[in-house]
């Protein structure tokens, strides 16, 4: 299951709430409310995780020749850092997209993300996922 020193005995009964990559790098290009839109949503206590593999696939990002995308991935980085659980994944030879599905078949976890093969693979399990629609967080 969930492997983080920081959470509180509360909190391993909340549902968790797993961010992906191409999510957490719209969110800072974009203002959205996200923990409002998902209270919202998911209508049941939460808690928000990001997983190593992503955080590091971030961190990869904040070296990147791109300026925009390397701007992107620092703001992101303190977001996740700020307001994130990072959770290990216990699997790093995946693609960051199969650790955060095997993950979240693992551990019943609503997957927020943009990317539709992930978006796909994970309904056609019957697993919760959300992604943005018209500029805001919305259940696909």
């Amino acid at each position: 299951m969930i492997t983080c020193k920081n959470l509180s005995k509360a909190e391993y009964n909340r549902r968790i709430v797993v961010f992906d990559t191409n999510i957490l790098l719209y969110m800072v290009r974009k203002p959205l409310d996200v923990f409002a839109e998902l209270e919202e949503i998911i209508k049941e206590p939460f808690i928000p995780v990001v997983l190593d593999v992503t955080l590091m696939e971030i961190i990869k990002f904040t070296k990147s020749k791109s300026i925009k995308l390397k701007l992107n991935a620092l703001t992101a980085y303190d977001f996740i850092i700020k307001k994130l659980h990072v959770v290990n994944s216990n699997n790093r030879n995946l693609s960051v997209d199969d650790a955060i599905y095997q993950f979240a078949i693992e551990n019943d976890c609503i997957v927020v993300t943009g990317d539709k093969k992930l978006r796909q693979m994970l309904k056609h399990k019957g697993m919760r996922v959300i992604c943005i629609k018209d500029k805001r967080l919305k259940e696909c």
